[in-house]
C-alpha cells in the first residue's frame, strides 16, 4: 500500500503538480474518534464502531432519544463513549420556591435554606502529588518508556483530583446542574 501511495506521489511530482506535505501519524496521535452519523450501533451493553469492532460499555444513563452521532475520547489510560442524542426537553412545571446561593472561599457555597457546604480543598491537598508526578516527568527523556510512563502517572494524578472535586459534589443536599451531573457521571468509572 506504501508503494502505491509513494508511486502516486511521484507521478504527481513528475506532473508538475502541487501536493501537500505527508505527515506521519505515529503511536499516540489520535486522542478522539467522531462517528458523525453512521458506523456505530448499541446492542444492550455492547457498541459496535465500524473498522473497529464491538466493544463492552458501562452505561451509565439509558438512552433516551434518537442517536446522533458517538465520540470515543481517551482522557489519560481510559476510555469514553460519549453519546450525542437528540432527545426532547422536559419542562418542569412552574413553582413559586426559589433558592440563592452564595459562592465563598471559607465554604463552598451556602444556600437560603441554611445549607453549609464546606469546602474540601482537594486542589490544596494533591497540589504536592502533582507537583512530584510534574518533576519526574520533565526529568525523563523525550520518546522513552519511563516518559510514558511518568505521563501515565500524572495523568492517573489528575485524574484523581478530579474525581474528588466532582464526588464532594455529588454528595452535597440540595440540586445540582446537568453538566455537573454529566460531568460526575462520566468520571465515575
Amino acid at each position: 500500500m506504501l508503494f502505491g501511495l509513494t508511486s502516486r506521489v511521484f507521478r504527481l511530482l513528475k506532473n508538475r503538480r502541487k501536493i501537500g506535505h505527508i505527515r506521519f501519524k505515529g503511536k499516540g496521535w489520535y486522542k478522539t474518534l467522531n462517528y458523525n452519523q453512521s458506523g456505530f450501533s448499541f446492542d444492550g451493553d455492547m457498541l459496535h464502531l465500524s473498522k473497529i469492532g464491538d466493544i463492552r460499555v458501562k452505561m451509565h444513563r439509558p438512552i433516551q432519544g434518537k442517536i446522533k452521532g458517538v465520540i470515543i475520547k481517551q482522557e489519560g489510560q481510559k476510555w469514553y463513549a460519549i453519546i450525542q442524542m437528540d432527545a426532547e426537553i422536559h419542562v418542569l412545571p412552574p413553582n413559586d420556591r426559589a433558592v440563592g446561593i452564595d459562592v465563598g472561599l471559607k465554604s463552598f457555597a451556602v444556600d437560603s435554606d441554611g445549607y453549609d457546604f464546606e469546602n474540601p480543598r482537594h486542589l490544596g491537598h494533591m497540589l504536592d502529588r502533582i507537583k512530584n508526578a510534574q518533576r519526574d516527568l520533565s526529568r525523563k527523556k523525550k520518546g522513552s518508556n519511563n516518559r510514558e510512563k511518568a505521563k501515565a502517572k500524572l495523568a492517573k494524578v489528575h485524574d484523581k483530583t478530579n474525581n474528588q472535586r466532582m464526588i464532594s459534589c455529588i454528595n452535597c443536599p440540595g440540586t445540582m446542574s446537568t453538566a455537573t451531573v454529566r460531568y460526575a457521571s462520566k468520571h465515575s468509572m
